[in-house]
């Protein structure tokens, strides 16, 4: 079945799309009105390494989340040489660092209904930049966080795999 069927996902009431229509109300109301309307959609929001805290980030965003009755998505992006280097480059240094970091994801999500998204272009870009054991390193640190997540019997994890255009 759909696990999204009845699930209410959280709405950021402070997203950026609702503070710039709360700025423009009074001066571009019909602006604000268009903008109102992406701010009223529930938006993932992304993890990586400029999360200094990434545990208590979690437990912060649940817990706004929870008060909302809601859950929140989180698209995870931290993996060791994010993005083949490119515009998204970035991640953990390594793979022993990355399943640290999972873990306190994990930990900061505790038991309650979230979902993830994990690790947008790792698997679609598995062999256009990573010699052959960093690519076995890579499903290895997916296939960990995936069983870490998925300790959590409320977590959604969906694996981002890429796409039919891929390039």
């Amino acid at each position: 079945g759909n696990p999204f069927k009845g699930m209410k996902l959280w709405v950021d009431p402070d997203s950026l799309s609702m503070l710039t229509a709360n700025s423009l109300r009074k001066k571009d109301p019909e602006k604000a009105k268009i903008l109102d309307k992406i701010a009223q959609q529930p938006q993932a929001l992304w993890v990586g390494d400029w999360n200094k805290d990434v545990k208590r980030y979690i437990e912060y965003i649940i817990g706004k989340t929870k008060a909302d009755g809601a859950a929140p998505i989180f698209i995870l992006y931290n993996v060791p040489g994010r993005d083949c280097g490119q515009h998204s480059k970035g991640g953990l240094k390594t793979g022993d660092d990355y399943r640290r970091w999972i873990r306190k994801v994990a930990k900061g999500a505790g038991q309650e209904k979230v979902v993830f998204v994990l690790e947008p272009d790792a698997l679609g870009q598995l062999d256009k930049c990573l010699s052959k054991e960093q690519q076995e390193e890579r499903l290895s640190i997916i296939h960990d966080a995936v069983k870490v997540l998925r300790q959590n019997p409320n977590a959604y994890v969906y694996l981002d795999a890429g796409h039919a255009h891929w390039a």
